[in-house]
């Protein structure tokens, strides 16, 4: 049978199953015919040997012929690598048998993107095999299995990337500078500079433009992996790299915690936790100091390295502090420590028992305890300020701060030995509401707000709140005050919607959880502003003047300080200041027969406010007669005045006249002419007037005015000739 199965597997074959691994001395023979071909001898002699060999040696040597499908190729490899194809190369495995073909499996995985990968497989009779239509920068795995006409052996795998565009991931990028929280990393750019590069390490994830990146926020002695890819938007192609690196060991933060155990009157186990940290921990230096609570000796203190989490403490004194610092320790050197203390259990002498403040009050601690077992001559009472001897086993401490936290010390003393036994505790007074703040004030102050700051009362008492009232009172009008109140945690408010020059008062009082204390008060006045506009009453005109009159601004805004007056046209102007407690003014000389416009404003320190709607006003009456001249008329020997009206539109009254009086100093006596008449107004453009009594050779003044308007007059003055003088008079007659 075996004969007849050799025979059908052939040159170089096995069957399934088999194997040459027989150490029979026909296997030998078997291989040199098959190599030679002589099959009917190698039948024969498997014949005979079926018949020679027992029943175990005839099922080896059937499994080994069974099993001769080849071994894995030794090796696979890749050449003529392009963009978008390579070839992949193997070499047969070794085996006698004939190798008959090859089974080819393949796949792709583009590097850049998130494409399903895709895969192939063929059958190839040779030694080489060449991939095409690939994507640039893909990764290709090949397994290759040769086979025999017994069958497929296992495969061999090898892989390698196809080359990249000038697009593709960074290059040479490397870890170039460890530090304890951090991993400077540099690489170069590929062929075509992308967009920008994505960095990406533990938890961090940046973005960047250079071809380096100091990675931060890292834990020491922590293993990371880096990816940087090269990102281009315009494609969305991203082409990643990786490498890792490790960052550098550092001294370990406290340890978190440390207690004791097994504790008696001369020993104690110190224990403590490590730190939470990447390095490994190498060692714990351990420092003790050790207080004896009952007598004045000097502290000791020592120290050891301990590899574990504990060190025993021995042949210490009963009743002692022991304080121990614990830190632990990486190749970088110790770092930071944490302490714990407690104390050796005491003799049948030691310090009160179940030592505890029983009530709080505001001002006072009431403490109490129990004797230790052999009672000790007095107890002596410690706390703030305090110190107390009793021979009660209670004490009520006074005169303390309320708020306070005390640290309240308890001593048993023993006359006889002088032995001091003391037990600690600590107890905080009660709440208590605070007194007034020590100060308050102002800044931050303009025309409509201010802000109101305090110091807060020194007071152990945790403050809550502040409880913030005030009144406001405008200092320039009657209305009501107004007020109000508002809680605030901090130091300071703002007051707002605040009138300008307003007086406002605040009073601040601090609180704890017990309530609000006293109140401390303050105040200031906001600043002034301009003022509003004036309103004018009446504007009125007499004998060329005009009075006028106004009430002050609605919104006086500040003190007002004056007002100012102006009365103008367009070829007058005038102006009269007076102070802002006056509301009249009146403005003289002002030319009549036109109109004018009058205005007022008022005046704050901050400023002038707008001016007052204006009041337009004509200014008529009596207007003296303008041209005023004195000739000789009346045939060339009386004296005339002639002048120019005015204009109608400017009378007060519609029967005006003129009158003209005139008063001559006659120049050859000592005699005076004086006399007066009157003359209509008329439309003429000149009127004149002769002194109808007129003298020869005198001196005339004469003046023409308005009728009723005394001020209002023009004079001018002429002389008149001489005359032919008149017969003498006879006196007498002498006869002689």
């Amino acid at each position: 049978m075996i004969a007849e199965d050799k025979a059908k597997v052939g040159p170089g074959g096995a069957l399934p199953g088999q194997s040459f691994t027989t150490g029979h001395s026909i296997t030998g023979h078997t291989n040199m015919l098959w190599r030679s071909g002589r099959l009917l001898v190698l039948a024969a002699l498997l014949t005979a040997a079926a018949a020679a060999l027992d029943t175990e040696e005839i099922q080896k040597e059937k499994e080994y012929l069974l099993e001769a499908v080849p071994p894995a190729p030794p090796s696979c490899w890749f050449d003529n690598i392009d963009t978008t194809s390579l070839s992949a190369y193997w070499s047969d495995p070794s085996i006698q048998c004939t190798i008959t073909n090859h089974n080819i499996n393949w796949t792709s995985n583009v590097l850049w993107n998130d494409d399903e990968n895709t895969s192939g497989t063929v059958n190839v009779q040779g030694y080489h095999y060449r991939i095409r239509n690939l994507k640039p920068y893909t990764k290709v795995t090949v397994s290759v299995a040769a086979a025999t006409d017994a069958g497929y052996g296992p495969s061999t795998s090898c892989w390698n990337v196809t080359l990249q565009d000038s697009r593709g991931p960074p290059e040479n990028l490397a870890v170039v500078e460890v530090l304890i929280n951090a991993l400077n990393v540099s690489w170069d750019p590929p062929g075509e500079v992308p967009t920008h590069y994505k960095v990406e390490a533990g938890p961090n994830k940046e973005d960047t433009h250079d071809t380096f990146f100091f990675i931060k926020g890292l834990q020491p002695c922590t293993h990371y992996s880096i990816n940087v890819t090269s990102v281009y938007e315009d494609t969305g192609e991203t082409y990643p790299a990786s490498t890792d690196g490790t960052t550098d060991i550092s001294v370990p933060p406290a340890p978190p915690s440390c207690w004791f155990d097994n504790i008696d009157t001369t020993s104690l186990t110190a224990y403590w936790s490590d730190p939470p940290i990447q390095c490994p921990v190498t060692n714990h230096n351990m420092s003790w100091t050790s207080h004896v609570l009952w007598n004045d000796e000097e502290d000791t203190s020592g120290a050891v390295r301990v590899p574990g989490d504990h060190y025993t403490l021995r042949n210490l004194k009963p009743y002692t502090n022991l304080t121990v610092s614990v830190a632990a320790a990486t190749d970088a050197g110790y770092g930071p420590s944490t302490s714990c203390w407690n104390v050796t259990l005491q003799d049948s002498r030691g310090p009160p028992e179940n030592l505890a403040v029983v009530e709080g009050l505001i001002n006072a601690l009431n403490v109490s305890w129990d004797p230790p077992r052999e009672e000790p001559s007095y107890y002596r009472v410690e706390a703030g300020s305090n110190n107390e001897i009793t021979h009660d086993t209670f004490f009520f401490i006074e005169g303390l701060q309320p708020c306070t936290h005390y640290s309240i010390t308890v001593t048993s003393i023993y006359e006889g030995s002088g032995q001091t036994y003391p037990a600690f505790t600590d107890g905080t007074t009660d709440i208590s509401v605070p007194p007034a703040p020590p100060s308050c004030w102002f800044d931050h102050i303009d025309t409509t707000s201010l802000t109101a700051y305090w110091s807060d009362p020194p007071f152990q008492c945790p403050l809550t709140n502040h409880n913030i009232s005030w009144r406001s009172h405008v200092l320039w009008d009657d209305e009501e005050d107004t007020s109000g109140a508002v809680r605030v945690p901090g130091d300071h408010y703002t007051l707002r919607n605040l009138r300008p020059y307003t007086k406002v008062t605040v009073s601040v009082a601090a609180a704890t959880d017990a309530g609000y204390g006293p109140s401390t008060s303050c105040w200031n006045v906001t600043l002034q502003d301009i003022p509003g506009a004036p309103k004018i009453t009446n504007v009125t005109s007499y004998e060329r003047s005009l009075y006028v009159s106004w009430s002050p601004p609605e919104e006086a805004n500040g003190v007002i300080l004056q007002y100012v007056i102006n009365i103008e046209n367009d070829h007058f102007k005038s102006k009269e200041n007076v102070t802002g407690s006056v509301y009249t003014a009146t403005f003289s000389d002002i030319p009549a027969c036109d109109s004018y416009d009058v205005t007022v404003h008022a005046t704050t320190e901050a400023g002038a406010g707008p001016a007052s709607g204006s009041w337009n006003i004509q200014q008529n009456g009596a207007v003296p007669p303008s041209s005023v001249s004195c000739v000789i008329g009346g045939g060339g020997t009386e004296a005339t005045v002639c002048w120019t009206p005015f204009p109608i539109e400017c009378f007060d009254e519609p029967n005006t006249i003129y009158n003209i009086a005139w008063k001559g100093d006659v120049l050859w006596s000592s005699d005076t002419d004086e006399g007066s008449g009157s003359l209509p107004w008329s439309e003429e453009s000149e009127l004149c007037y002769t002194a109808v009594t007129s003298v020869p050779y005198t001196n005339y003044s004469l003046c023409v005015g308005v009728d009723g308007h005394v001020t209002d007059t023009g004079c001018c003055s002429v002389q008149t000739p001489q005359a032919e003088p008149g017969p003498p008079v006879i006196t007498s007659v002498t006869l002689c």
